[in-house]
């Protein structure tokens, strides 16, 4: 059942519907007349206004005229001083270089013709090689007179070159001699060799 207070709501929210448009014409209608007003003032501004403000710049920019004789009469007058100051400098170059005498030249020359003395360097003495004494390897468990001989011939002579060697190399030279050879167990050569080189013959 539609009541009073109803039929009131709805003829106000209709009403509010029906305001809103216009207000939305009339605030158009403001904005055309206002940029319609400003176009207006804008191109008011005439020509003539404009020429008037170019003139006043050109005649700030230009500054006041120069006549033609004042300008020679300057440049003379630059002329004038550049020439006198290249004089003057011309006279302080000249008064600044010093005057050699042929006596100074000739003292020079003689300076220089005379040879300096070389000295010679003294030659350092070359150290006579020291003899190096073979040791005697067959003192070591395992090796003979033979293979004595092949150590020394594969380049070891003393305790200390055999304390120092590879047993890998000792065993090559071993092999290459023969099979007869590969018999002999140089594991422990280079430590005795070690030993015999300290002296110490007991361990």
């Amino acid at each position: 059942m539609v009541t009073a207070h109803s039929i009131s709501l709805s003829i106000a929210l209709q009403s509010d519907i029906a305001v809103d448009p216009i207000l939305l014409i009339i605030f158009l209608i403001i904005a055309v007349l206002f940029i319609i007003i400003f176009f207006s003032w804008w191109f008011g501004v005439s020509d003539e206004d404009l020429d008037e403000v170019k003139e006043e710049d050109s005649r700030q920019v230009s500054g006041p005229a120069v006549s033609e004789e004042e300008t020679v009469a300057y440049a003379e007058a630059e002329e004038d001083a550049l020439a006198t100051r290249s004089a003057l400098l011309a006279e302080e170059v000249v008064a600044a270089e010093p005057v050699v005498t042929e006596t100074a030249v000739v003292e020079a020359v003689e300076e220089a013709s005379e040879p300096e003395p070389v000295v010679e360097a003294p030659v350092a003495e070359e150290p006579e090689p020291v003899p190096v004494v073979p040791d005697d390897f067959k003192k070591i468990e395992g090796i003979g007179p033979k293979i004595d001989e092949l150590l020394k011939a594969g380049g070891f002579q003393t305790y200390a070159q055999l304390a120092e060697a590879d047993v890998a190399r000792i065993e090559k030279i071993l092999e290459d001699a023969g099979p007869h050879y590969k018999l002999a167990h140089p594991a422990s050569w280079p430590t005795q060799a070690k030993l015999a080189a300290a002296g110490d013959w007991d361990a």
